[in-house]
């Protein structure tokens, strides 16, 4: 599916606010949004190894996109469909008296963040992968198109990627690719967490319309879409790279 790209700042915008953070998006591009505050949950109370949610309280918007997920349509199965939302997560939580044994993920990504930030790291298609807080029990397929950004509020590493729990996980497809966007703000207060559900019209329409690839076969199919991706315009993504740029501008914390 092709579409006509709009420019964001051309379209009237949607605004959200809640509690102090605010961001604007293009309805051209997402129907609705939601506004979420995650509660806290530390390491000591999750119980287990796997830090899944463990996180100081934040705020969650999510936006609907209006990509078709067909695949969605016959029923549930396992698939790694990407959706859109950023995460403002604070970096300092007065209520646990060690943050980084508290919040583990949070405190070891943001320092890989911090680390790559500094020295514009470069990362290969595959491992090692680019700082991700989306990392527990789930891993890139591949990852691809790796850009440094710098915003008002932050800075920011973004590329694209698919996630997989399996070793041959699905080809790349445009219901499981996403965009994601990894920052701290310039302050130091907080962990800007962005994925997004982004389409290529190179890409297969989803899963369905892939063809099962095992082994080096698949690897090699993956090496090749990260490295057509890489070569691109940004205009002929949809949404258009400009559009989260230009979100992602917006945003303002307390």
């Amino acid at each position: 599916m092709l579409f006509a790209a709009v420019s964001l700042a051309q379209a009237p915008l949607r605004e959200v606010k809640d509690g102090g953070v605010s961001l604007k998006y293009s309805p051209e591009y997402f129907s609705e949004h939601t506004v979420k505050q995650e509660p806290r949950l530390t390491m000591e109370e999750v119980g287990t190894d796997i830090p899944i949610g463990v996180a100081p309280a934040h705020t969650v918007i999510s936006l609907k996109d209006k990509r078709p997920l067909p695949a969605l349509d016959r029923g549930p199965r396992y698939f790694s469909p990407s959706y859109s939302s950023v995460a403002i997560i604070p970096l300092k939580d007065p209520s646990v008296k060690n943050f980084a044994k508290s919040y583990p993920d949070v405190a070891s990504e943001a320092a890989s963040l911090r680390r790559a930030l500094t020295q514009k790291l470069r990362f290969p298609a595959f491992k090692p992968t680019p700082p991700d807080l989306n990392n527990e029990d789930i891993e890139q397929a591949f990852h691809s198109r790796i850009r440094y950004l710098d915003f008002p509020l932050f800075s920011a590493i973004s590329y694209l990627t698919a996630y997989t729990q399996e070793d041959q996980g699905d080809p790349a497809n445009n219901e499981e690719l996403a965009l994601v966007v990894q920052g701290l703000t310039k302050d130091g207060r907080f962990y800007i967490d962005a994925r997004f559900a982004i389409t290529h019209p190179s890409l297969p329409k989803g899963i369905d319309s892939t063809k099962t690839m095992k082994g080096l076969v698949r690897k090699q199919h993956l090496l090749k879409v990260s490295k057509e991706l890489d070569a691109v315009a940004d205009e002929s993504f949809w949404p258009p790279m400009a559009s989260f740029k230009d979100m992602l501008a917006s945003l303002a914390v307390p």
